[in-house]
């Protein structure tokens, strides 16, 4: 995952100490970097989690808290230029770059039906 995000030249850029595969989750690691985190559970796989949904996310408790792990990328809102927002198990986040602030979404949405125009 790490080479697909262009490795420290990246939006994450170097790490920051080693993989920590003892999150309490089975076959789950984290690996922490100076710009975010890239994530991965067996079930989800890896993906990267950074900047202003990175912060609601830990807000939230990370993959202990109600939104479990991440199921997909950072991307842009099909709806909604100026939002972004990533999946995960039970919901979305989103984060409006215009107006600068984060929600969370719980309904569990899919990529193709992210939700991101009828919850504003």
């Amino acid at each position: 995952k790490f080479l697909e995000l262009g490795t420290v030249d990246g939006k994450l850029g170097f790490p920051t100490g080693p993989m920590n595969c003892n999150i309490g989750h089975e076959g789950a690691c984290v690996q922490a970097y100076q710009g975010g985190v890239i994530i991965y559970s067996p079930s989800t796989g890896a993906w990267e989690n950074y900047g202003e949904i990175r912060k609601k996310f830990l807000e939230l408790g990370t993959v202990d808290g109600k939104l479990g792990f991440p199921t997909g990328p950072v991307k842009n809102s099909q709806y909604i230029s100026h939002v972004i927002y990533q999946s995960f198990e039970n919901g979305n986040i989103y984060y409006d770059t215009k107006n600068k602030y984060s929600y969370e979404l719980m309904t569990k949405q899919s990529d193709d039906n992210e939700g991101a125009d009828t919850e504003r």
